[in-house]
């Protein structure tokens, strides 16, 4: 469905505050360094619930329903700020988040209600990723005291949006600040607004991050390196394809080899997706692998991908599973075009994620991560310009994010059963991979942005369709 098809009307919007006065100890937090180095834009969440079979619905106008499922959501997200503070504040340098007095007007949650003017089953049809971004409220027009910049810095670090859908459907877009969020922090807070909302018992948070990884007054100006090279004045245009539970199996059975004699779920999509990237990217080149001087290293095509790489259960100490903010790291394989079997890609990405996991805690001593990411800086810059003779690029970059095993569908009920579908919108950013488990938790959905042209012809390699289904319907 287009948003030609598809009418949003915005309703409302409010600021929630924090259900009880922020502690004056807490009225300022530090940013670790994770959270310095971290780009002023957003972490997003849409979750999408069919509730038309609700007992509130069969007794209750839809208008009625609107006011106790808003009353509900408001009231709980209050308590949740609560214990997530910092997200009522705002950043105010390189280093911290202020919150000032509980009275002051820019404290507090951005809340919008939006009316859809279509049902969530027609919705889901076939969903339009394009359409998603209208779900969330930093894509809407607000009324002139809700003027915010679109730095992230300047705005409240918290943005929801629900948008009601004729007949009971319910859409809850979530924008958190990435200053301060991860995937498990977003996570996290879902788990703890559910909670909150059908009474459970609230799972542990912990804002210490800098006492551990202290930011660094020196590069206050710094601004981390783009992980994706864009083309130049090439469109990059984003789709949506889903990994079946039984398609993965045989994928990962096809991506066996003696060094990974069981590839992970993540692993073998991720190769996939990089394999047939790389195909799309190199197919009208002149150079092939059987050219006469494919064995010459130097003028073989290559291409790097960058994993990121939740760090919590990573580090030995010290003990970070109940830690928010950005604690994600990276680490990076390359290879090029003698290199491009399924086997090969898995093996690699096996080797780097090792190598990381024993490297990791080295790696955050003193300011050696801060030299790596110079480093890394350097290399891509340099690296990224690299065409052969006729112009064709030479290195390839891509990056891929997964938000798999998180269990968001488990903990993201409040009280009106999982979700059906949560998607993450995915990235702007060209070839760019996203990943996220379906409903059922065995197959993986996948967000793939890549120039025009490349997705032209990545949309219709046979090897990957074999695995994967283009934009199927949601199931209600």
């Amino acid at each position: 469905m287009t948003m030609r098809d598809m009418k949003i009307e915005i309703i409302g919007s409010v600021t929630i505050k924090p259900s009880s006065p922020i502690p004056h100890n807490h009225k300022t937090l530090k940013l670790s360094l994770f959270d310095q180095l971290a780009p002023p834009s957003y972490v997003r969440l849409i979750l999408f619930y069919s509730i038309n079979n609700n007992d509130v619905i069969k007794t209750t106008t839809d208008q009625h329903h609107h006011q106790i499922t808003s009353q509900k959501l408001k009231k709980s997200l209050s308590e949740s700020l609560t214990l997530f503070y910092p997200f009522s504040g705002r950043i105010k340098s390189s280093i911290s988040i202020e919150l000032g007095d509980d009275h002051e007007d820019d404290i507090g949650a951005y809340y919008t209600e939006a009316r859809i003017h279509c049902t969530l089953s027609s919705f889901l049809e076939q969903p339009d990723i394009e359409v998603l971004k209208h779900l969330h409220p930093i894509d809407q027009p607000h009324d002139h005291d809700h003027q915010f910049s679109k730095d992230a810095t300047s705005i409240p670090l918290l943005q929801v949006q629900v948008s009601f859908f004729e007949r009971g459907g319910l859409a809850i877009g979530l924008s958190m600040s990435h200053k301060l969020t991860d995937a498990a922090t977003i996570s996290k807070f879902i788990s703890v607004w559910a909670a909150i909302a059908v009474g459970y018992e609230i799972p542990l948070v912990d804002f210490g991050a800098a006492s551990y990884f202290p930011p660094r007054e020196h590069i206050s100006a710094f601004q981390p390196p783009s992980m994706i090279v864009k083309g130049p004045n090439k469109c990059v245009v984003k789709r949506r394809y889903v990994f079946d539970g039984t398609k993965i199996e045989a994928l990962r059975e096809k991506a066996i080899s003696q060094s990974v004699q069981r590839p992970s779920r993540v692993e073998a999509v991720t190769a996939l997706i990089w394999r047939c990237a790389m195909a799309a990217a190199w197919k009208k080149s002149t150079t092939s692998l059987n050219q006469k001087d494919a064995g010459d290293s130097s003028k073989k095509k290559k291409s790097i991908i960058i994993h990121l790489v939740n760090i919590r259960k990573r580090v030995k100490t010290p003990f970070l599973e109940n830690t928010m903010g950005n604690l994600v790291q990276q680490f990076a394989v390359m290879t090029d075009e003698s290199q491009m079997e399924l086997q090969d890609l898995v093996a690699q990405l096996r080797k780097g994620n090792i190598e990381f996991g024993e490297n990791i805690d080295k790696l955050l001593e003193g300011d050696r991560l801060l030299e790596m990411i110079d480093q890394y800086r350097k290399e891509k810059e340099k690296k990224s310009g690299t065409r052969d003779v006729d112009g064709e690029e030479m290195m390839k970059l891509y990056s891929c994010s997964s938000w798999c095993r998180f269990g968001l569908y488990d903990i993201a009920d409040f009280g009106w059963e999982k979700p059906i579908w949560i998607s993450n919108t995915g990235s702007t950013k060209n070839n760019f991979f996203s990943l996220m488990d379906t409903k059922g938790g065995d197959g993986i959905e996948a967000l793939i942005t890549l120039s025009e042209e490349e997705m032209e012809l990545f949309e219709k390699d046979p090897e990957f369709l074999a695995f994967a289904s283009s934009n199927p319907r949601v199931l209600l």
